[in-house]
């Protein structure tokens, strides 16, 4: 039987056995709508306040400034429409940098088709966004900055204190909003220290269950609701909870956040001897900065196309990407490493490898003796 090694967890990440058996308790005991005023309704509503101080707590938050939302792209939306809408009359400029994922990137393309000025800050060959030129746009018309705290692809990681720093300097009115999918349970995050004026985060980048996620929003800043409805979420976010998937959500995080230092410490052993083994094959180049984040890593294999990659590392029984799940069906090259100025032949090479907990040296031995058979294989045959 061919060994299953899987190395896509940016994309998703297999739940936690007891986030499973929570999920599956929780469909049980707590199926009554928490909106309901009788003691099945009381009883989920009280556990959903308990799973939200959970969360509020991993942040540094307070337990009223999160709200459940179905995943990142809904808490993303919310979070730049509905400050948009709340700020439009102070200014009509937005901004964002060139590497979002598409949950934050569409929403730009949104404003500007409904007259916003929307600017995209360039990065550098490392993926991390040019303060200089951010430094240069901001101004008393900003309304919006958003930008993600650990890049989907590259894990290249943003600035957050000097990003900070430069909008309490030249736009104090600004909204800062992080897209914390990718960071949350892998960067500590602290929004009251940060700064950070809204977050969002998914819980099944953390082990948790799809379709469920959280947006903190501080008390300190306007927000306009976006989905309408029966007032849930304080109005923020209409709609009947998820309670199954939040409480699978709220283990998940307890279990990422015990864990934190051990899995850290993990994941730099397990990609320092990914990168020591992939170097040794001619050709690799790695596009992942020094200092991204532990669990990502992104190479390249100049002379082959990372699509006959995949499916030569699937068909041995290992799971990785070519970039964003969420616009691997998209022929394009990817934006992130156009962005950061790789030529073609790099970004068609290009594959994702992301670890999780579950990953061990082993996992990490035998995909790198896969790689080495295989790519020096697949050069002959391209050329």
């Amino acid at each position: 039987m061919t060994k299953e090694v899987y190395m896509d967890n940016s994309a998703t990440t297999r739940p936690y056995d007891q986030v499973v058996r929570v999920v599956a308790e929780a469909m049980t005991e707590y199926y009554a709508n928490p909106s309901s005023l009788h003691r099945l309704g009381k009883k989920a509503e009280d556990r959903i306040e308990e799973a939200r101080k959970t969360i509020a707590q991993s942040i540094g938050a307070k337990t009223d400034e999160i709200y459940f939302t179905s995943g990142g792209t809904e808490g993303d939306n919310i979070g730049i429409f509905g400050s948009v809408i709340a700020n439009r009359r102070r200014g009509n400029k937005v901004i964002t940098t060139s590497i979002e994922h598409p949950a934050v990137s569409e929403c730009f393309k949104q404003l500007e088709k409904e007259g916003f000025n929307v600017v995209y800050i360039p990065v550098d060959e490392k993926g991390v966004a040019d303060l200089n030129a951010l430094e240069k746009e901001l101004d008393e018309n900003t309304i919006l900055f958003s930008g993600m705290l650990v890049n989907n692809e590259v894990g290249s990681i943003l600035p957050v204190d000097k990003v900070r720093e430069l909008i309490d300097k030249k736009a104090p009115g600004c909204v800062f909003m992080a897209d914390g999918v990718q960071a949350y349970g892998k960067i500590n995050i602290d929004v009251k220290r940060q700064g950070i004026d809204i977050l969002s985060v998914a819980s099944h980048k953390i082990h948790g269950p799809n379709g469920v996620g959280a947006i903190y929003v501080s008390k300190d800043i306007k927000i306009k609701p976006t989905v309408f409805g029966g007032g849930q979420e304080l109005g923020i976010r209409s709609g009947t909870e998820n309670v199954a998937g939040i409480l699978g959500f709220e283990e998940a995080v307890k279990k990422t956040f015990a864990d934190f230092d051990i899995v850290k410490e993990k994941m730099i052993l397990l990609k320092g001897k990914l990168i020591e083994g992939i170097s040794k094959i001619e050709g690799a180049v790695v596009n992942s900065p020094e200092n991204s984040v532990e669990n990502i890593l992104n190479v390249s294999f100049v002379g082959v196309k990372s699509e006959v990659l995949l499916h030569v590392l699937e068909s041995k029984g290992i799971y990785v990407s070519s970039g964003s799940a969420c616009s691997s069906h998209k022929k394009t090259a990817s934006h992130v490493l156009t962005s950061m100025g790789l030529d073609g032949k790099r970004s068609d090479s290009a594959i994702r490898i992301s670890l999780s907990a579950f990953n061990d040296e082993e996992d990490i031995e035998y995909v790198v003796s896969v790689l080495q058979k295989e790519v020096p294989i697949l050069k002959k045959i391209m050329r």
